[in-house]
């Protein structure tokens, strides 16, 4: 089985989302105003950094169900964020 296939994690309803995180595929905004991937993935900010003081984001996209880690190309990028309550 590969990621691409149907009914993977990302792909059914049923086995994907078991603690109730609503993410949705908004893209991201590039810093000089573009906007890129609506509809077909989301990035967050994390809250570390990687050795050369680039915010780490992620990356889940929905066409493959996959999530992505990697580190921003710039910080005036526009990336969505999750807020946590204590």
């Amino acid at each position: 089985m590969t990621y691409f296939e149907a009914n993977t994690v990302g792909n059914d309803m049923t086995k994907n989302n078991s603690i109730g995180l609503s993410l949705l595929p908004s893209g991201h905004r590039l810093f000089e105003g573009t906007f890129q991937f609506g509809g077909l993935e989301g990035s967050w900010w994390c809250s570390d950094v990687d050795l050369s003081d680039k915010p780490w984001i992620r990356i889940v996209t929905f066409n493959y169900g996959v999530v992505f880690r990697g580190a921003s190309f710039d910080k005036k990028d526009g990336r969505s964020v999750r807020c946590i309550k204590d």
